[in-house]
């Protein structure tokens, strides 16, 4: 049977559960669901970043932290390369008032000369509310307030959303802390937050998809 040849790639990504985006093999988007998108959106207190409005830019470009640019880099070139057709992981995204539980899919989509995109997928698996951290607010974020005075760094892991601890320490020194338990320790909020990834999760997420 024939493909339908009005059926657009922004009709089947709609059709696909949660946020679903297309890139090209550089990673900049090249189609994107809009009901998931704008839910997304309207989850994370960005109603305005219309899927429209991505549409062209990078991938990467959107990414905070050297670490998790990197991460994501890899996995990316895995699939374009060919040493892997689909990379599944699960990873949090939390916001101040729920812990976030997803599943992340991307896949090299085939063309008549090997890869011709990727495919982007991240779906809700689980949605808990619990009281405010402010550890999570968007106006702490690194990549997207301009900060007038010096302030403490802290770093997130982009998978598993635990902190490190003691601020400022190394990687000799540092332990990956939940942001509960960085509260309880004294933790500040008056901070800056950047992304980054943990060695827990670089050798069992990242390691293991590149």
């Amino acid at each position: 049977m024939a493909f339908p040849a009005h059926v657009t790639a922004e009709q089947l990504l709609d059709a696909m559960e949660g946020v679903a985006y297309l890139t090209d093999l550089d990673g900049v988007i090249l189609a994107v669901g809009h009901k998931g998108w704008a839910d997304f959106a309207a989850d994370n207190a960005v109603p305005w970043l219309k899927a429209d409005a991505v549409i062209g830019t990078s991938l990467f470009a959107a990414l905070s932290g050297d670490a998790t640019l990197d991460a994501y880099r890899r996995l990316h070139a895995a699939l374009i390369s060919g040493r892997r057709a689909e990379t599944v992981f699960e990873y949090r995204c939390d916001s101040p008032i729920a812990e976030r539980h997803m599943r992340m899919s991307i896949t090299a989509v085939a063309g008549e000369a090997g890869v011709a995109a990727v495919l982007y997928q991240s779906q809700m698996l689980a949605e808990v509310t619990r009281p405010a951290l402010r550890l999570f607010s968007r106006d702490l974020r690194a990549s997207r307030r301009q900060v007038s005075e010096p302030r403490r760094m802290v770093l997130l892991c982009s998978f598993c959303q635990r902190v490190a601890w003691p601020i400022g320490s190394n990687g000799k020194t540092r332990r990956w802390i939940d942001a509960t338990e960085y509260y309880r320790l004294g933790g500040p909020s008056d901070v800056t937050v950047s992304d980054s990834v943990c060695r827990e999760c670089a050798k069992q997420v990242v390691a293991p998809n590149v």
